[in-house]
Order: structure tokens, then sequence, then C-alpha cells
């Protein structure tokens, strides 16, 4: 939980800082260059805007010999019911091996859907 409150905070620090920064590659926040004045009068235009959603950075915890995801919900939507295509057990978001399943996941709305698709409920 820390280490997802410190990427949150360098975020939020990257994005006031004039120069930006990036993480994993990923440039974030900065301010744009003042353009140069042009030689003539230009016309104005008017531009679509898009949004795009937050991208996610996990981060992965070892504990033990097993590995942990924070956000615990991740790669699926928070909320959602994950499914291991190798042992076709689902795990509920409440169970405590929930943040441990994040390599071949399915994610499903609802346990009934996770069954219809052939998975079990997991026993731990």
């Amino acid at each position: 939980m820390h280490r997802f409150i410190i990427v949150s905070l360098v975020l939020v620090v990257c994005a006031f800082l004039p120069m930006g920064c990036s993480v994993a590659g990923i440039p974030i926040g900065g301010r744009p260059s003042e353009p140069s004045a042009p030689a003539t009068a230009a016309t104005p235009q008017t531009l679509p805007i898009t949004t795009t959603a937050p991208t996610i950075v996990p981060i992965f915890i070892d504990v033990g010999a097993d590995t942990a995801v924070d956000p615990a919900w991740y790669p699926c939507r928070e909320g959602q019911i994950k499914g291991n295509t190798q042992s076709n057990q689902f795990y509920l978001p409440a169970t405590d091996r929930y943040a441990f399943t994040y390599k071949t996941v399915v994610c499903f709305d609802a346990p009934a859907a996770a069954e219809a698709a052939g998975f079990r409920l997991a026993h731990r």
C-alpha cells in the first residue's frame, strides 16, 4: 500500500514540474514549451479534446516464495472476479489469494459468469 501511495505522489509531483519526468519510460507531466511568435498571423484552430484513462502501474511485492500485486485487482477492473486460466479456479476480491493472482487471468463481473465459463470457486 505504501508503494502505491509513493507512486501516486510521484505522479502528482511530475504533473507540476515544468520539465516533467518519466516513469518506466512513460513521459508524465511537464508544461508545453512556449511556441515562438509566428511571422504572420495564424488563423485560430479548434482542436478536438481527447481524454484517455490513466495508466495503472502495478507494483509487485515479494511475499515469501510468492508475489502479490498492488493494486490487488490488477489486471482486472476494481471489484471484478479473477479467473486463473491454468487452474480453472476463480477468486473473489475478499479472498486471501486474490492479490496473488495476476498472471493468466480472465476477468468476470459475477461468479455466475465465471462458473458458466467453466471455472470453479477456489477453496482458499
